[in-house]
């Protein structure tokens, strides 16, 4: 199966599928845990359907609206207040994000190794459960996309942007590693290492301000979700994913790769890693990323995309039995 992407019906295709997967599948059932954030929506939608709009109160001024994520909640507030039935609600966003990630993917990944690539329990969960990070990554991928065709096209590459960060606050270090990204391949450099060791150490240093600051930062907005510490994952579930990071560096230098998606895909296996290692929980975002670190495969040469792609599916398989049972 080749690596590089197929016809544009292909990747419509391809996608529509894996979100008729997504969302046909009862994956909370086969898990047998219950989704915290499913419940969590379920909660508030049917509080908004009882008290109204005010059952939301949130102070003017964009910062406020900011740290409430002001967008998500209109968007679950005028769901319920119309009447849709919660499970449809919660049905068409995980199809959403499922099949915004998927075309995104399959349009610079061979889409048979897409959907394949793809069916796994880290996007799975995301799609079926975190509905709000999974929407607002979808946003930031089609800001990317119109950001990268011209003038033109980037003012509604920035509204997608602001509108991203108005349904999830992360979505807000996600912009920032891809506008490193973007500096790391447009900058004259002297050479491919010194836009490696650059992007190693933008994730080391992230990580490391990240889990100095990521208290007091998401304190100050009144979110401290994301840093239970129980939530940090061990080395056997993390190392994979870092090891894959100084994989790609490695053989990176090889053939002079200069291209955004790789170093975003660095950034990112760097930052997180780091991060869940000093037990600052952030896979989240590694999560949320995966079509862009797997779209890094058709780049580099096919016979170590081929080792990647065995060694994420080989991984994947063994995260599948531990996640079903």
């Amino acid at each position: 199966m080749p690596l590089g992407k197929g016809k544009a019906i292909f990747p419509f295709l391809i996608a529509l599928i894996y979100g008729i997967l997504i969302v046909s599948v009862p994956w909370e059932e086969l898990r047998g845990v219950p989704y915290p954030d499913i419940e969590n929506y379920e909660v508030r939608y049917a509080a908004v359907k009882n008290y109204g709009l005010s059952y939301f109160k949130i102070d003017s001024g964009v910062l406020n609206y900011l740290s409430a994520e002001y967008l998500w909640y209109f968007l679950l507030a005028s769901s319920s207040l119309s009447g849709l039935d919660f499970d449809l609600f919660v049905t068409l966003c995980s199809f959403s994000a499922a099949f915004i990630s998927t075309f995104w993917l399959s349009s610079r990944l061979h889409p048979g190794w897409a959907f394949v690539l793809l069916i796994n329990p880290i996007s799975i969960d995301l799609f079926s459960s975190q509905l709000r990070s999974a929407l607002a990554f979808g946003l930031v991928l089609f800001a990317i996309s119109f950001h990268r065709k011209g003038l033109l096209r980037r003012g509604w590459a920035y509204s997608f942007f602001v509108a991203a960060c108005f349904v999830h606050t992360s979505m807000l270090l996600v912009i920032f590693v891809y506008g490193i990204s973007i500096f790391l391949e447009r900058r004259r450099f002297k050479s491919t290492e010194t836009r490696l060791l650059l992007s190693i150490g933008v994730g080391v240093f992230l990580a490391a301000a990240y889990a100095l600051l990521a208290n007091s930062v998401l304190g100050a907005l009144g979110d401290r979700r994301s840093l239970d510490a129980d939530e940090a994952r061990s080395f056997a579930y993390i190392g994979f994913w870092l090891l894959l990071g100084i994989g790609l560096s490695i053989r990176s230098t090889v053939f002079a790769l200069n291209n955004w998606r790789f170093y975003y895909g660095v950034l990112v296996l760097i930052f997180v890693g780091v991060t869940e290692l000093l037990a600052v929980p952030s896979f989240r975002i590694l999560a949320m990323s995966i079509p862009i670190i797997f779209s890094v495969f058709p780049l580099i040469k096919r016979q170590d995309a081929r080792f990647v792609i065995f060694s994420v599916l080989s991984y994947q398989a063994i995260l599948f039995y531990y996640w079903v049972n």
